[in-house]
């Protein structure tokens, strides 16, 4: 009885789903969702270098940024049958993951504690003692 069902609502959700209005893009094209997205150029140079070493510094949200824009800029080319001006590259999910994290602060100190994985009170800081930052004994950051 039930697989004599199945067949018809299938039909009928994938009709309604197709009459339903294009909702437009899913994305912003100029990227004002995400902070400081504008002010990065995704360039491995914008890292500093110590010792012959590029130093990429996790508990930093600009970094973070960072890095996630030359994935997304490097590997657009893979995606590119998905969607127009990388709307279609899977790394966007992680990229605007961090952005609504930043932008509700929830990378930054919990309410009772004072010390942060970078530097407390700068900008941008993901704290080890945030619910999304890790601790770094775990993931061996540091």
């Amino acid at each position: 009885m039930w697989s004599s069902l199945l067949i018809p609502a299938f039909l009928f959700l994938n009709f309604s789903v197709g009459l339903a209005p294009d909702p437009g893009p899913t994305t912003n094209a100029n990227n004002n969702s995400l902070p400081f997205w504008d002010q990065i150029n995704g360039d491995i140079a914008e890292f500093p270098v110590q010792n012959n070493k590029i130093i990429i510094d996790p508990w930093k949200y600009m970094d973070r940024l960072r890095i996630c824009k030359i994935l997304i800029t490097e590997s657009d080319k893979y995606f590119a049958s998905f969607g127009k001006n990388n709307t279609g590259n899977v790394h966007w999910v992680v990229t605007l993951m961090y952005g609504e994290l930043f932008k509700t602060d929830r990378f930054s100190e919990p309410p009772n504690s004072s010390q942060c994985a970078y530097e407390s009170g700068v900008s941008g800081c993901i704290s080890i003692n945030s619910g999304w930052g890790g601790h770094k004994d775990e993931f061996h950051y540091r």
